[in-house]
């Protein structure tokens, strides 16, 4: 029964998180609550996220939304930044820090009320943007391998210094991610403390609630798009909070 219930709302949270992000925000406070340790939560769940990847790939890669150009440079950034937040990850108590993820999902939607373009549709963006892009980008890869639950951040942070829109961010990221956490499913497997049923169970529904919420995305307009992501990082806000 507990897997079943993981199972379930893995597919739902999927069916959103593909594209925007958080669905760890409610996925992993539950597998907590059926038992399973807050640091065997995170590691699987990271694991078993490659799902959503592919899931999401597997849907838009014959469309336009992918930049490739920065494929290779993200890849190489994931892959560092996974291996880092992995580690630390293995070495750290069993808590998460859920403070500092709510200031950071409020700040970001402070910041799309007041900027509500932000992710709508592509844009150009100045060198000086970019250079601190990639900054941020490493910043917020290593605090996602660790601790998980921020994706909808390094859209943020794309959408903004790169000018991608949400839907281009999210396709963009998707190899690198699948990338990422092979790295991490290594770390966590010769660390001991990968659970194969919990995993395999996360991956399956990830990889059916990824594709079928890509191919909702897909048929939507970008001010939806846009307001559904607001609506996200909302709801994990408060979810976090309450």
């Amino acid at each position: 029964m507990k897997y079943f219930i993981i199972f379930l709302v893995c597919i739902i949270t999927s069916s959103y998180g593909s594209l925007f992000g958080g669905g760890a925000l409610v996925s992993l406070p539950i597998m907590i609550m059926l038992g399973i340790p807050p640091q065997v939560a995170l590691a699987n769940n990271r694991i078993g996220a490659l799902g959503v990847h592919l899931g999401f790939l597997l849907k838009v890669i014959k469309t336009k939304q992918i930049k490739f150009k920065y494929v290779l440079p993200l890849s190489l950034i994931t892959i560092c930044c996974s291996l880092l937040g992995s580690l630390t990850l293995v070495a750290l108590p069993e808590n998460i820090i859920e403070g500092a993820v709510s200031i950071l999902l409020i700040l970001m939607l402070l910041f799309l009320i007041f900027k509500p373009e932000v992710g709508l549709t592509q844009r150009k963006t100045t060198k000086h943007q970019k250079s601190l892009g990639w900054f941020f980008t490493a910043v917020v890869l290593l605090w996602q391998s660790a601790f998980g639950m921020i994706a909808s951040a390094l859209y943020f942070v794309m959408c903004y210094f790169f000018g991608f829109s949400i839907m281009q961010a999210s396709a963009t990221q998707k190899i690198p991610a699948i990338f990422g956490g092979l790295v991490a499913a290594t770390v966590f497997f010769l660390f001991g403390i990968v659970d194969p049923l919990l995993v395999l169970t996360i991956f399956i529904a990830d990889l059916i609630g990824s594709y079928l919420g890509a191919q909702f995305f897909l048929q939507q307009k970008k001010q939806t798009i846009s307001r559904i992501f607001k609506t996200v990082i909302v709801f994990n806000v408060c979810f976090l909070i309450f």
